[in-house]
């Protein structure tokens, strides 16, 4: 134990040391490779945590740090200089040099992608990259003025990202668990939290990992496969799949929970942001007997599950008070030219018709629904809907986007856009195809749409993991509105809405209805 002590005290100095790093380093890209070359000794300091706790000796606090260091903590930098320019009384003119110089990066980062995937000249590719360095330095020269000359600036842009395992503890009630994870080099690490204890996990990671990952998320992504409830030979190898994921993934945690815990909590690391938890079973199910998708043990069906980014991210979304707004509901679902977007979605267009008429809100639909509408009236609702073709950019995540209707060249929504907006609204549904999807970044999560939205400013989201049939993507979707306006938390009006689609329809594979997941304060919604 002293060994270990030592050990664990080594760790925690070394985590102290790589957010002092953090701090002076001031581009994304870089702190972003940081983060990931303290992985593996992330990994060492949780098997000495593990180590401490066989011998009746865990330091859970200790634990949880390591836990919450790779997860998400570029992002809340990200988010604590954005609070910094709000709150350090700037003036005016500073703020809007601030936002141009921003927004100006992004359209010369754009611009110089577009120049590459075009194979423009090396002149015009040469012109984009001197001008976008320019800018970034001018960026650069900007804000070392303001942590010179504003104090505040500095004190509220640097104030350190602790959240400690008792503040988690203190919004869990009695019916909450939360699962934080780590995939690592040669184990998987889970820190079980409940009200009033926790607990860290380790299981071997297999061999054939990467493999089996892939091979259970192409279930969901592959459009080929068939709906048919006979397919015994489709639904066995699911199964075999399912199993295999719950005995690394789940069963030791939950054969250790109460039957009271219905609700989880679930910090997903690296690749397992990719898998909905609701698709895992709750037991090991037998291939001998016969299957069908419908009668499946999912975990679905005794726990409502929702996600976070962090513990830290998901404690200031609980935290987030809820707004005041004129109109319940403002529906964006836009309309295509199929050789344009290569898809159009009518099916959406007359669910948020509908969804505007059961919430007495607005609906943008067709040609109404184009960026610059979403621009001038989002800060007017409560609640945002996304009804449209997504696409993700895996090279440079910022380049990822939703599609507007077309009325002008500017109908992208990107990625980059958000990070210069300050949403004001309680829940995000980001309908559109991939928008929880995107690269994943080791160290730090998946730079998706999803986390762009967090970034601007909603404790709330319910985003999709792959690309849903639309009519199925609706079902579920009105169902959940409908179980928000009965007044049901968000993660059990989705639970609810899922469970009711698997119940009712013959679509019964989980491609069709298990991609939707709900991020971020759950509450309900008045």
């Amino acid at each position: 134990i002293k060994y270990l002590n030592l050990a664990n005290q080594t760790y925690q100095t070394l985590i102290d040391f790589h957010n002092k790093l953090q701090q002076d380093i001031s581009t994304e890209n870089s702190r972003l490779f940081q983060a990931k070359n303290i992985l593996e000794y992330l990994e060492n300091a949780l098997e000495v945590a593990y180590e401490k706790q066989t011998l009746n000796d865990f330091d859970a606090e200790a634990t949880f740090r390591f836990m919450e260091k790779n997860k998400a903590t570029v992002l809340q930098q990200a988010m604590n200089e954005a609070d910094a320019l709000q709150f350090a009384n700037l003036s005016d003119s500073l703020l809007e040099q601030e936002n141009d110089l921003k927004i100006t990066i992004s359209f010369y980062e754009r611009k110089l992608n577009d120049a590459k995937i075009n194979e423009d000249t090396i002149t015009v590719i040469n012109d984009l990259e001197n001008t976008l360095f320019e800018k970034k330095e001018n960026y650069t020269r900007l804000i070392k003025t303001l942590e010179d000359n504003y104090p505040d600036y500095y004190k509220l842009k640097y104030q350190q990202n602790k959240s400690t395992l008792a503040e988690v503890q203190s919004q869990l009630n009695e019916e909450q668990v939360l699962l934080e994870y780590f995939v690592g080099f040669k184990h998987f690490y889970v820190l079980s939290i409940q009200q009033n204890n926790s607990k860290l996990y380790q299981i071997e990671k297999p061999k054939d990992w990467e493999k089996r990952i892939n091979d259970f998320v192409g279930i969901f992504k592959n459009s080929a496969l068939s709906d048919d409830l006979q397919n015994s030979t489709q639904v066995k190898y699911y199964v075999e799949q399912a199993n295999f994921l719950y005995k690394i993934l789940l069963q030791q945690p939950l054969n250790d929970l109460d039957e009271s815990i219905t609700h989880l909590q679930v910090i997903s690391d690296a690749e397992l942001n990719y898998i909905p938890f609701d698709v895992l079973f709750y037991e090991t199910m037998d291939t001998t007997n016969e299957l069908t998708f419908r009668g499946l043990p999912y975990l679905l069906k005794s726990k409502a599950i929702a996600y976070a980014y962090s513990a830290k991210l998901w404690l200031d979304n609980v935290n987030s008070k809820p707004l005041n707004k004129p109109i319940a509901y403002g529906g964006y679902a836009s309309q295509h030219q199929l050789n344009e977007a290569n898809i159009d979605l009518p099916i959406a267009r007359k669910q948020v018709q509908s969804m505007a008429e059961l919430f007495k809100g607005k609906p943008y639909i067709a040609n109404k629904a184009t960026k610059s509408a979403f621009l001038k009236d989002t800060l007017a609702y409560n609640i945002l809907q996304f009804a449209m073709h997504g696409e993700v950019n895996d090279t440079l995540p910022l380049n990822s986007h939703l599609v507007f209707t077309k009325t002008d060249s500017l109908n992208k929504l990107y990625a980059a856009d958000l990070y210069n907006i300050k949403l004001q609204t309680d829940l995000a549904v980001l309908g559109a195809c991939n928008t929880g999807t995107g690269k994943v970044q080791k160290g730090e999560g998946v730079m998706s749409l999803s986390r762009a939205f967090t970034y601007a400013g909603c404790p709330s989201l319910v985003m999709s993991l792959w690309s849903i049939p639309d009519v199925s993507s609706a079902k579920v979707l009105e169902a959940f509105f409908k179980n928000l306006k009965e007044g049901y938390p968000k993660d059990v009006a989705l639970q609810k809405a899922k469970l009711n689609f698997l119940e009712t329809s013959e679509k019964t594979h989980p491609r069709n209805w298990a991609g939707l997941v709900a991020v971020g304060n759950l509450e309900a919604l008045d």
